[in-house]
């Protein structure tokens, strides 16, 4: 799977040896977009407690039942680290998906590697990535909705994060900002009653 996510370059390949952040944290959204497939992630990652591997290109892709979501620029230069990655077995039953159609800083994650940018300084912030399915569905890539996990390190895990849900993550987040204005409010509307003696806000 690895393999097939991540296609090989020529070149010399040397190892980081960068000072890591304490912890870092990567979030990714596949969601529905009308007649598309939408993935878009960022945050950082921190390949301190994984080993370099091999540095090449990479093509953006998804696959649920092995474990593999690729974002990023197409044919975009990138290094990958492996070790031991921890989490959920699979999101669905898909097989690899690629697709052109791709944007970003090139970050790569399967079961046991993750891939980051060419150059990339770990612990960074990662700008937006994405990748477009176009004319597919969720269940036409064979993936399930829901929250799945990675973690890699011992002390603090870092941690890479897959949303699938049928909707965009600003659409998700539209009743929790309204709730939050209305709760606001509330406390606005207390905190000048209270200033008025406890008469209503029309009370003179």
């Amino acid at each position: 799977m690895r393999n097939k996510l991540i296609l090989y370059a020529a070149g010399a390949f040397a190892f980081m040896g960068i000072a890591p952040l304490a912890h870092a944290s990567y979030t990714a959204y596949i969601f529905q977009s009308g007649s598309d497939v939408v993935a878009t992630g960022s945050g950082s990652l921190d390949f301190s407690n994984l080993v370099f591997n091999v540095s090449g290109s990479c093509t953006p892709g998804v696959s649920a039942a092995t474990i593999g979501l690729s974002l990023g620029t197409n044919n975009g230069p990138c290094t990958e680290y492996v070790g031991t990655i921890t989490g959920p077995a699979s999101w669905g039953a898909g097989s690899l998906t690629f697709t052109s159609s791709g944007s970003g800083p090139n970050v790569v994650i399967t079961s046991s590697s993750i891939a980051v940018p060419l150059a990339y300084v770990s612990g960074a912030a990662l700008g937006t990535s994405t990748a477009t399915f176009l004319s597919n569905t969720l269940a036409g890539l064979g993936l399930t909705i829901g929250t799945y996990t990675y973690s890699w390190g011992t002390t603090n895990p870092d941690t890479f994060t897959v949303n699938i849900n049928t909707s965009s993550p600003e659409s998700s987040s539209a009743p929790l900002t309204l709730a939050g204005l209305g709760v606001i409010s509330l406390l606005m509307w207390k905190r000048r009653r209270n200033a008025l003696g406890g008469r209503g806000l029309t009370e003179r």
